[in-house]
């Protein structure tokens, strides 16, 4: 599940519980920006059968068509944040729990004013299946 496509933390948190009943794990998936990702590291830090969170940290679509990521080395995805600090990977492939007031992000809201103002050029990848059919994700 996707913490901001199933209605929150708390309906995050729900379905946590109800795939616990069923000792199934849960493994969050966050394609977006930092703070979809704090919230989810949030009930990942509650779930009792919380397995792995899935992150676009340095994934391929953020490092094609020109993003931040190739031309600075910073992932665009962290551009947002004044403290990208917090989602820093150990040797062991950990993040920690931010513990800072909220969700522990603090936002650059003059580099969200600066992006808002230029708006956006990302287009989705296609691919073409072996029949030629066109498709995306």
């Amino acid at each position: 599940p996707d913490c901001s496509h199933v209605g929150g933390i708390s309906a995050l948190f729900q379905i946590s519980r109800m795939a616990e009943a069923y000792d199934v794990a849960m493994a969050p998936h966050c394609p977006l920006g930092p703070i979809a990702l704090a919230a989810c590291i949030q009930v990942d830090a509650c779930a009792a059968n919380f397995a792995f969170q899935e992150t676009s940290i340095g994934i391929h679509y953020n490092k094609e068509g020109g993003s931040d990521e190739v031309k600075t080395g910073r992932c665009s995805l962290l551009r947002f944040l004044k403290n990208p600090e917090i989602f820093d990977v150990d040797k062991d492939g950990c993040m920690r729990t931010p513990s800072g007031y909220g969700l522990g992000v603090q936002i650059d809201e003059s580099e969200v004013r600066r992006a808002a103002a230029k708006g956006h050029d990302y287009k989705d990848r296609e691919w073409t299946l072996q029949d030629g059919t066109p498709t995306r994700w």
